[in-house]
C-alpha cells in the first residue's frame, strides 16, 4: 500500500505549520529533511520568511545562479538546494548527535542537533539548527548578570580591603607578585611567605604547584627532544619536518645523485662461529663509524639490513659534488673497517658500490615508517656491490664520468651484471692530491 504526502503537508509537520518560536526553535533556528542525494525535501525557513535575504545568503555562499533561478522559478527549495554539510552526512550515515558547524549558506555558526529518519525505505535525516548566538543567548545575559553582581562584589570587596591591616595584604602581594611571574613563563616564581596560618598554608600550596608545573614541563621538553632526535635518527631532517608539518604521502624525484652499498665479506661464516650479541655489537662499533663519516660528509644513511650498509649523496638537499662526497665516504668506509678490525681481532672486509644517476625517494608506510629509494640507479648501486672485490670499491661508468681526473680510478673492463648484460666499471684506489693535480 502506498500513500502520497503532500511537500505542503510535511513542511506543516516539519515546521509546526511555521510555528518556530512556539517550537523553542526562536528567531533563526529552523528544522529541514534532507535525501540521500543531499537534496533538501521541505522549504527552508529563511525561504518562506524572506526570500530576497534566503537569496543574497545563497549567493555568498557560492551557490550557483542556475540553482538559485530554479528555486525562483519554481517558488521552493525542495528537490533544489542542496545541504552538503557534516552534520548531515553524518545524518544519513546513521549518526545523531549535536555539534557547532557554519551553514550551507550565510557562512553564519550554528547549533546543530541532527539523526537519521527511521522510516522503511527512505535514507533521509532530520536536523534543526539555531544561530549561534541566538542560542547562547540566555547564557550571555546569565553572565551579564552575573558580571554585573561580580562588579558589585568587587566594589564591596574593595572596600571591605581599604579595612584590612597591612600585615594582612603583605602575604596577598607576595602571592600576587608570584602569580604575576609564573603567568609571565617564570615558572622559578615562588611566593615568599612563612607563616603557620591560612596565607603561609597557601602560599606554600602555590609554590608546591609551580614546582610541580616545573617538573612536568621539564618531563614534556626531555620526551619532546627524545622523540625528536628519534625521528631524526630514522628520517632525514628535512623529511621528518615535512612529516611534522602535516605531509601524509612524501615522494620526489632527485634527477642526479650517487648511492653507496657497503657489505662485509664472509658475514655469513663469521656469523655463524659468534653469538648474536657479539655480532650485533660489532656490526653496532662499525655502522656507528659510518655514521659518524657520512654526518661529516654530509651524507645520507638510509638503512642497514643486516650487514649492509645503503646511503645515499645529493638527496633532500641537493648538491653538485655528490659523487664526490660519495667517494670520500667509501674510501674512508675502507679505512675503518680496517681500523675496527684490528680493534675487535677480526678479519673484516668490505666491498663497496657506487652508482650515479637519477631516483625517486620517499616514505613508505604509516607506522614503522622508512625513508626509501627507487630505480635501476639503485639497483645498479647494488649489482655494484655484489660483483664487486672483497676490499675494493666498484663503480660505474657514470660515477667514472665525475670523478676521473680528481681520484685515482683502475679500469676493471666489462663485467657480467644481472638484468643488465655486460658494462664496464672501474676500481676506485684513492682521491688524488690537490699537489699531484698541479704537478
Amino acid at each position: 500500500m502506498a500513500l502520497q504526502l503532500s511537500i505542503h503537508d510535511i513542511d506543516d509537520v516539519v515546521s509546526g505549520r511555521q510555528g518556530w518560536q512556539k517550537d523553542g526553535l526562536g528567531q533563526s533556528g529552523r528544522s529541514i529533511i534532507v535525501g540521500p542525494d543531499y537534496l533538501v525535501r521541505t522549504n527552508v525557513r529563511s525561504f518562506l520568511e524572506n526570500r530576497e535575504a534566503f537569496f543574497r545568503d545563497l549567493k555568498a555562499g557560492g551557490t550557483p545562479e542556475e540553482t538559485i533561478g530554479r528555486i525562483r522559478t519554481y517558488d521552493t527549495t525542495v528537490l533544489e538546494l542542496e545541504m552538503r554539510v557534516p552534520s548531515v552526512t553524518a545524518g544519513l550515515a546513521g549518526k545523531e548527535g549535536t555539534t557547532v558547524e557554519k551553514s550551507a549558506f550565510g557562512g553564519r555558526s550554528s547549533l546543530v542537533s541532527f539523526m537519521p529518519l527511521n522510516i522503511r525505505g527512505l535514507d533521509w535525516m532530520l536536523e534543526s539548527r539555531l544561530d549561534l548566538r541566538e542560542a547562547f543567548r540566555p547564557i550571555v545575559e546569565l553572565q551579564h548578570f552575573f558580571f554585573a553582581w561580580a562588579a558589585i562584589l568587587c566594589l564591596l570587596t574593595l572596600r571591605g580591603a581599604l579595612l584590612i591591616t597591612h600585615h594582612l595584604l603583605r602575604p596577598v602581594n607576595a602571592l600576587t607578585r608570584a602569580a604575576r611571574r609564573v603567568a609571565e613563563g617564570d615558572l622559578a616564581a615562588k611566593a615568599e611567605w612563612n607563616s603557620d596560618d591560612e596565607f603561609g598554608l597557601l602560599c606554600r600550596t602555590f609554590n608546591l604547584m609551580t614546582q610541580s608545573i616545573r617538573d612536568k614541563t621539564e618531563l614534556i621538553e626531555k620526551k619532546n627532544r627524545e622523540n625528536e632526535a628519534l625521528l631524526l635518527n630514522i628520517l632525514p631532517g628535512e623529511i621528518a619536518d615535512r612529516l611534522k608539518g602535516g605531509e601524509n604521502e612524501i615522494a620526489d624525484s632527485f634527477a642526479d645523485i650517487t648511492v653507496l652499498f657497503g657489505d662485509l665479506v664472509g658475514f655469513t661464516v663469521l656469523s655463524s662461529k659468534r653469538s648474536a650479541s657479539e655480532i650485533v655489537e660489532m656490526l653496532n662499533g662499525l655502522f656507528s663509524r659510518f655514521d659518524e663519516v657520512a654526518r661529516e660528509l654530509g651524507i645520507e644513511k638510509i638503512k642497514t639490513i643486516g650487514d649492509c650498509y645503503m646511503a645515499v649523496c645529493g638527496l633532500p638537499n641537493r648538491s653538485s659534488d655528490h659523487a664526490e662526497r660519495m667517494a670520500r665516504m667509501a674510501l674512508r668506509m675502507l679505512d675503518s673497517a680496517q681500523e675496527y678490525s684490528k680493534e675487535v681481532g677480526l678479519n673484516l672486509e668490505l666491498r663497496i658500490g657506487l652508482n650515479s644517476g637519477p631516483v625517486i625517494a620517499g616514505v613508505i608506510g604509516k607506522s614503522k615508517f622508512i625513508y626509501d629509494l627507487w630505480g635501476d640507479t639503485v639497483n645498479l648501486a647494488s649489482r655494484m656491490e655484489s660483483t664487486g672485490l672483497p676490499g675494493g670499491i666498484q663503480v660505474t661508468q657514470s660515477v667514472y664520468e665525475r670523478l676521473k681526473g680528481s681520484f685515482q680510478l683502475e679500469c676493471r673492463g666489462v663485467i657480467q651484471v644481472k638484468g643488465k648484460g655486460e658494462i664496464e666499471t672501474w676500481l676506485l684506489h684513492g682521491e688524488i692530491s690537490t699537489a699531484a693535480v698541479a704537478g
